[in-house]
């Protein structure tokens, strides 16, 4: 048992160094994105855009999400909308359809099912050079799609992730998510700067249609119960390597809600940890493995603490360790997105965090998934 311990408190002290420096990699990135020349509201474009945003039992707030991307100032004759219906069992459908005109096409899965199924039927539909999906509970400026396609006419990337973050929200949880899912975020964006692209969010992305069907859509990934948006990030990394692109500015950023539940909020992040099992980037691989062995030791350290005094202080060097990159990385994103206040509960984010991560992490793995009624994957 001794030997047990003395490992253990070196393999606490070694991986939080593992840790430490991962997360500072981030920051780097997150410090070269910021070198990124501001965006530039052109006046003249000429690449067709199909927006495809797949919905299922959205009643409450399509309609919003609607209205907002009808509203872009982008060339009314170079965009059109295409909404796909997965099954909605409310009446989803008959609101779309109300909005239904010459730059609006509402789309119904018959036989296929899923998201997946529905951006596929959506992408093969469209008219656009470059696809931009999004999901119907966001919001965005009315400039978002002219300041995403001005970037995309002036440097042609494949594939463009943006930012997507939550609304403001006054609710203790509502706030302790905004905090953890910024960091998500920066992560996603500085990983794609340092060439590392590794997470990426479906209600924000645009890639070219024609590079979607180079690397086969969402092919072998459709028994997922999501990932819709990383693993075609893989693809593409895979094949187009230095034609990906990352832009934090706030212009094209879209905003979605936190959950309003503790149970929809764990059934949202299984439902993200559990493709993990099915990733085949390296990259992607090993973060996924420091994060999750550097909590899993911070609690087997815990719990052996009452018996063993002397890996507290090791517990104590990996956790001051643990706070301070990962308070340098959140103070950074949070400032410039204009959520620092958040910053308050970076302790009570940071304790939770560990029985979080390692929570989601077993339940992604082992279990399997829900989303909307159904049970995926």
């Amino acid at each position: 048992m001794a030997v047990f311990l003395t490992i253990l408190e070196w393999t606490i002290l070694s991986i939080s160094i593992i840790y430490f420096v991962l997360i500072l990699w981030f920051l780097m990135g997150w410090l070269k994105l910021g070198k990124q020349p501001p965006l530039v509201r052109r006046k003249h474009f000429s690449t067709q855009v199909t927006i495809v945003l797949p919905v299922r039992n959205e009643s409450a707030q399509i309609g919003n999400c609607i209205q907002q991307l009808l509203a872009q100032d982008y060339p009314k004759h170079l965009y059109e909308i295409i909404v796909v219906n997965d099954h909605s069992e409310d009446n989803t459908l008959a609101q779309a359809k109300t909005y239904a005109n010459t730059l609006l096409k509402v789309l119904d899965l018959k036989e296929e099912q899923g998201k997946k199924a529905a951006l596929n039927h959506g992408i093969t539909q469209a008219k656009g050079a470059l696809i931009v999906t999004t999901d119907a509970d966001c919001v965005m400026d009315e400039n978002w799609l002219s300041h995403l396609v001005g970037y995309y006419e002036q440097y042609r990337p494949k594939l463009i992730t943006m930012p997507v973050l939550y609304k403001e929200n006054n609710t203790l949880f509502g706030q302790i998510q905004s905090l953890e899912f910024l960091s998500l975020i920066g992560i996603s964006l500085a990983a794609v700067e340092n060439k590392t692209a590794m997470l990426c969010n479906g209600a924000n992305l645009a890639f070219e249609k024609e590079a979607f069907m180079a690397v086969g859509g969402y092919a072998n990934n459709n028994n997922i119960a999501s990932g819709d948006d990383v693993f075609l990030l893989h693809k593409m990394k895979k094949q187009f390597p230095n034609e990906i692109k990352a832009l934090r500015h706030k212009e094209v950023a879209v905003y979605t809600h936190p959950q309003p539940t503790l149970k929809s909020f764990m059934e949202q992040r299984v439902r993200w940890g559990g493709k993990a099992k099915h990733y085949r980037d390296g990259f992607t691989i090993i973060t996924s493995a420091i994060v999750l062995t550097f909590n899993l030791c911070l609690f087997i350290g815990l719990l052996f603490y009452p018996f063993y005094l002397k890996i507290g202080m090791a517990l104590l060097v990996s956790f001051s360790l643990k706070c301070i990159i990962d308070f340098l990385f959140l103070f950074l994103v949070a400032s410039y997105y204009g959520k620092s206040r958040l910053l308050s509960l970076f302790l009570v984010e940071e304790l939770l965090y560990t029985f979080y991560v390692i929570l989601v992490a077993l339940k992604g793995l082992l279990t399997t998934n829900r989303w909307k009624g159904r049970i995926i994957g």
